[in-house]
């Protein structure tokens, strides 16, 4: 009968007799079943109340996501083993966890065989017998101290290359039974291991082993001590027949293995742990490092531990490696924000989100919600408030038939409420929007009463002067505007309607006042902005023009001018001021610096077209006439291909308005039906839909709105198509005029040069001709006075 030991050393023992034995027929199995490395816990001892190898219901104990490793070479380094694992907490009673365990040889094995010719033991190859388990893991804490759990395993062997598969269950439960704040903390709990281990293949391989553990997880001294007590009892559902024979005698009696594991730990110097262990079979030390600080309170430990084999002389020793670390939130602030965000169902959270959409400018989400709120909390004490902004939402959405209807239901609804001016003022916007004087006169009226909050009052006094600049009654506007303080969020408005009242009644110098109060002013909203940038292009305006009275300021125009802002809607503006600026005042660069940016700026062809009649004028001044023409052909091209926007034109886009306000408002009446009915998964859907739709007809009727207002927009320095096109008409003829004469003035230029080169040729010419008759005459004298006497012979010749 093989003898019983440790579990290493029967897993050792059983190992090397089939390594040895392999080729006998007789079956040969260790005493112990398959899967020792798994219930045995001493190599892993630290990890005892930190993994659901031990017990799935401590589990419930990590309020961290907890990370651990073990890793152990074990008998003088002939085997391998580790555990790897992560717990993950649920909520405030529940986590879930997965591990991975692994028993290996520490390189091949030999593979034997008994060779009956010779008697002897072969070798024929290499084999190996690997070992993994994995595991998941889940445990819950149903009621007060009590945590059950269990582990699902899947394990793979090798088995001498034969593979086997299974797998098994554990179940598991614990019990927190003291928690004291001098008597320290105590847990006890019970585990079945591999309870349910069907096996996959009963020619192959037996079941896993069954282990029943107890165990002790205590903590004393602000957990500055941790104590811990393992009992195994192992094999105790195994059935005899389970068990191995040996080759020399019959039957191994089935006998339960008993296995105690003890630790005492302490904490020194809040980072240092040091471990005393002792077991049935083994006596053991180990230390480490547990440095909380460096990890936002929560466990990083790295330990060692050494164990000495004491059943056996010649298996002495086993070596462990561990590392343990917590990280993310604790379970418990994980569910205090959880339930958090579940609260933002609530009424106080909803209308927190909507008023955040509602500041952002998301008006649509934020509609849907405060009628989500409508519907659902009726009795929310800040309904009233809750009701105007949905009004106000549907305002700037451009719902106005049922933004009108809405705020007249607050009206109704609390009328006793302060949102009732803010209401009136609502419906005071709306009227002067559509135009309606009579409309807003009446909400003027209602907002001038005694009870009304001076702010509420300033922005009554804008719109109602607004509304009077429209109908012509300037001296009232004035008035208005006046009254409205520096302080108030409509004075910068106020004061740039007051300098338009005042041009419009002829009274330059105290609407170039008004104007100058406004771009003193600092900005803190785009339409602010907006405004200050109107008024530089105003005040430029009148400098260039020299209106008023007064004398024309090129200088002041410029700075106005360039102080306007490159993303203005009025940069174009500014642009064709300071071309025309510097046309007056013969800088021609600057005239075409601003010419070329404005081409490339601009959108609009009428404002493009003016820039290149500024370029050819330029160009004339510098007499640069062919290049003029140039420049005019292509615009005088260009702007008969352009038609002035007609009457005709307006008609059309107004009756395509109509069109699409008639859509936008069955749009908005299904928008206002959704918002105020309650918000199942159908209305959602319904409400997500809409969107697009919604989002589309506002545009259009935006672009409507742009389009009217460049219709009937003046700008200050451009002119009509009429005028742009005349101009380009007259300079290109004259430039085309200009550009002929200089060819006529050249050809006679070269004329004149080739005649006066033709009278320098034949005066050379009358010249060469004197001096040849000259030549001649003097020639024949000559000769006669060189003629030879006759007395002389011909030699002295």
């Amino acid at each position: 009968m093989l003898k019983r030991g440790t579990p290493f050393f029967r897993f050792t023992y059983v190992v090397t007799f089939l390594v040895l034995f392999g080729g006998i027929s007789l079956p040969l199995y260790a005493d112990g079943l398959p899967g020792e490395y798994y219930v045995t816990q001493r190599w892993r001892d630290l990890l005892a109340g930190h993994s659901p190898t031990t017990n799935p219901a401590f589990m419930t104990e990590e309020n961290y996501i907890a990370v651990r490793a073990a890793l152990c070479p074990t008998l003088q380094n002939s085997f391998f083993l580790h555990e790897f694992g992560a717990i993950v907490p649920l909520g405030l009673y529940q986590s879930v966890g997965v591990t991975w365990m692994g028993l290996y040889p520490n390189g091949d094995l030999q593979e034997t065989y008994w060779n009956d010719s010779t008697s002897t033991i072969e070798v024929r190859g290499t084999t190996s017998d690997n070992q993994s388990l994995y595991m998941v893991s889940y445990a819950i804490n149903p009621f007060n101290r009590f945590s059950v759990g269990a582990n699902v395993n899947v394990y793979h062997q090798t088995n001498f290359n034969n593979p086997v598969y299974g797998i098994s269950v554990d179940v598991a439960a614990s019990y927190r039974f003291m928690r004291h704040a001098i008597l320290g903390d105590h847990i006890v709990g019970i585990s079945a291991q591999n309870v349910v281990s069907p096996d996959l293949d009963f020619d192959k391989f037996q079941n896993y082993s069954v282990n029943l553990k107890a165990s002790w997880l205590a903590k004393f001294w602000e957990k500055r001590i941790d104590a811990g007590i393992d009992i195994d009892l192992k094999d105790f559902m195994s059935k005899a027949e389970d068990f191995a024979t040996t080759a020399a005698s019959g039957d191994v009696p089935k006998e339960i293995e008993f296995d105690f594991n003890f630790r005492l730990g302490v904490w020194v110097l809040n980072m240092i742990n040091a471990y005393f262990q002792v077991g049935s079979d083994y006596i053991g030390i180990s230390g480490g490092m547990n440095v909380p600080t460096i990890n936002k309170g929560r466990d990083f430990q790295i330990a060692y531990q050494y164990m000495n084999i004491t059943d056996r002389e010649d298996i002495t020793s086993s070596h462990t490696a561990y590392f343990r670390g917590d990280f993310g939130k604790h379970r418990e602030e994980v569910y205090a924000r959880r339930m958090a965000r579940l609260a933002s169902i609530g009424p106080g959270n909803l209308y927190n989100k909507a008023m955040t959409l509602y500041t952002q400018g998301n008006y649509y989400d934020a509609f849907f919600i405060y009628g989500k709120i409508l519907v659902e909390y009726p009795d929310f004490f800040k309904n009233d408030w809750v009701q105007l902004y949905l009004s106000s939402c549907q305002e700037e959405l451009d719902m106005r038939e049922f933004s009108f209807e809405n705020y007249e239901k607050a009206k109704r609804n609390y009328p006793r409420s302060v949102i009732m001016p803010y209401a009136d003022l609502g419906l005071m916007r709306l009227h002067y929007r559509n135009g309606n004087s009579a409309g807003v006169a009446n909400q003027f009226a209602k907002l001038n009463a005694p009870s009304v909050p001076d702010s509420l009052k300033f922005h009554a006094y804008y719109y109602q002067g607004q509304m009077n600049i429209k109908d012509g009654e300037y001296d009232k506007a004035i008035q208005l505007f006046k009254l409205i303080p520096e302080s108030h969020g409509e004075y910068i408005f106020a004061q740039h309607s007051l300098a338009v009242a005042y041009a419009l009644s002829d009274n330059l110098s105290l609407a170039i006042s008004a104007l100058d109060n406004v771009i003193q002013m600092t900005p803190k909203t785009k339409a602010q902005q907006e405004t200050v940038n109107r008024s530089f292009i105003f005040l430029g305006y009148i400098f260039y023009e020299g209106l008023g009275g007064q004398k024309r300021a090129l200088s002041k125009a410029v700075s106005a001018l360039r102080k306007v802002s490159a993303t203005s809607y009025y940069y174009e503006d500014a642009l064709l001021g300071l071309a025309w600026c510097g046309l007056t005042a013969s800088q021609w660069s600057d005239c075409l610096n601003a010419c070329t940016t404005l081409k490339t700026t601009s959108k609009k062809p009428i404002i493009q077209l003016e820039a290149m009649l500024l370029e050819a004028y330029v160009n004339l001044v510098n007499k640069k006439n062919v290049e003029a023409v140039t420049i005019l052909r292509k615009a005088e091209s260009q702007i008969n291909a352009l038609t002035a926007p007609s009457d005709n034109e307006q008609s059309a886009a107004t009756l395509e308005y109509d069109n699409n306000r008639s859509i936008y408002y069955e749009i908005a009446s299904e928008a206002n039906g959704l918002a105020l009915t309650s918000q199942s998964s159908f209305v959602l859907a319904q409400i997500d839909s809409l969107r697009a739709p919604q989002t589309e007809y506002q545009k259009k009727l935006t672009d409507y709105y742009i389009f009217n207002d460049e219709f009937a927009r003046r700008s200050f320095f451009s002119r009509n198509i009429d005028k742009v096109r005349e101009d380009v008409i007259y300079a290109l003829a004259k430039a085309e005029k200009l550009a002929g004469q200089k060819a006529i003035d050249r050809t006679l230029e070269k004329a004149a040069k080739q005649t006066e080169q033709i009278d320098d040729e034949m005066q050379r010419l009358e010249q060469e001709l004197k001096e040849l008759e000259k030549q001649q005459t003097e020639e024949p004298a000559k000769e006669e006075d060189e003629a030879p006497k006759e007395e002389e012979t011909p030699e002295e010749q």
